[in-house]
């Protein structure tokens, strides 16, 4: 369970993995957009137990401590807190990124080297080659978005 082979050209891609479902289970009970399951309790610690087992992560302690243990206070922030850290090994971190501009959680500190005005970009520009290839298509997608390829831009499933 070394890490670094995660990166390798013959690693293994994992597209979803079973603490990721563990936690979209936890958060979906917790919102109580599913019932007849068992508590999110439940989902939330197989979720981070299955996340460290992954990694080979020694799990003592972890689940009580402040602010990771399920009890009744920001239950839904820790749920999505410990699946973006679950998502430490997907896809050059694409997953952590769509999570967090889904939720908004968790809540980053933005440092002073950030070159988009304080903000965590919301999608990535068109590529050049677009406007001069499929000016046409661009233009067309860049009016839905306001008249820019702006990287701020929200996305059709953001608020």
């Amino acid at each position: 369970k070394n890490p670094a082979l995660f990166y390798q050209s013959t690693s293994p891609v994992r597209y979803m993995t079973f603490a990721e479902t563990q936690f979209i289970i936890a958060e979906a009970t917790e919102r109580g957009w599913i019932t007849g399951t068992a508590p999110a309790q439940d989902f939330y610690d197989a979720g981070i137990l299955a996340a460290m087992d992954l990694w080979g992560a020694d799990p003592t302690g972890y689940l009580a401590q402040p602010g990771v243990a399920f009890d009744g206070n920001n239950d839904i922030e820790k749920i999505l807190t410990q699946k973006w850290i679950g998502f430490w090994h997907s896809t050059v971190g694409f997953d952590g990124w769509t999570q967090y501009r889904r939720t908004g959680v968790p809540d980053f500190p933005i440092g002073d080297g950030n070159a988009n005005g304080g903000k965590i970009a919301n999608r990535y520009l068109y590529p050049a080659t677009e406007q001069t290839l499929n000016a046409a298509s661009w233009s067309e997608a860049t009016a839905r978005m306001g008249g820019t390829d702006d990287l701020n831009a929200k996305l059709w499933w953001q608020n």
